[in-house]
Parts: structure tokens; sequence; C-alpha cells
């Protein structure tokens, strides 16, 4: 009876051994063809429109930095007044509660 879950076990693993490179793969494959078409579409536009679908490009990818450093920006501002808080805490009132003893 053991012997069997273990071998149930081991079968159950080698299946999705095998399952993760194929659903890798078939993503892999879309992205492939997805970028093809995107290269294949791009191709396709005249010259204005390549020149505006790059700027178009440029500033919503410039958007998205500004996003992801304001994101990043306001993690760093919450942890040093988190930091600026604690300190005052332990520095303000738990030495005055020692100083009252």
């Amino acid at each position: 009876m053991k012997q069997e879950e273990e071998n149930q076990e081991t079968e159950t693993l080698k299946t999705e051994r095998i399952k993760t490179p194929i659903i890798f793969e078939e993503n892999l494959q879309y992205l492939q063809k997805l970028s093809s078409q995107i290269k294949d579409w791009f191709k396709s536009l005249s010259p204005i429109g390549k020149v505006t679908v790059l700027i178009g490009g440029l500033i919503l990818g410039g958007s998205l930095i500004n996003s992801l450093l304001q994101v990043v920006i306001s993690g760093l501002s919450i942890a040093i007044l988190g930091l600026v808080v604690y300190f005052l805490y332990k520095y303000l009132i738990v030495n005055q509660e020692g100083n009252q003893k």
C-alpha cells in the first residue's frame, strides 16, 4: 500500500515536470508570434506613422518609468518617516518613563 502511494507521488511529480516546460514553450511561442505580428504591423506603417508610434511609445515608457520611480520614492519616504517616528518614540517617550521611575 505504501509503495503504491510512493509510486503515485513519483508519477505526479514526473507529470508536473513535463507540463511546466510545455506551458513555458507555448507562452514563448505565443510571444514570438505576437512580436512578429507587431514588427510586421510596424513595418507596414508610413514614415509619419512610424514616427508617431515611436513618440507615443517614448511618452508611454517615460510615464511608466516616472510612475515606478514615484512608487519607489514613496516607499522610501514612508520607511524614513517610520524610522524617525520610531526613534522619537524610543528616545522621547521611553526615556521619559525611565526618568520618572
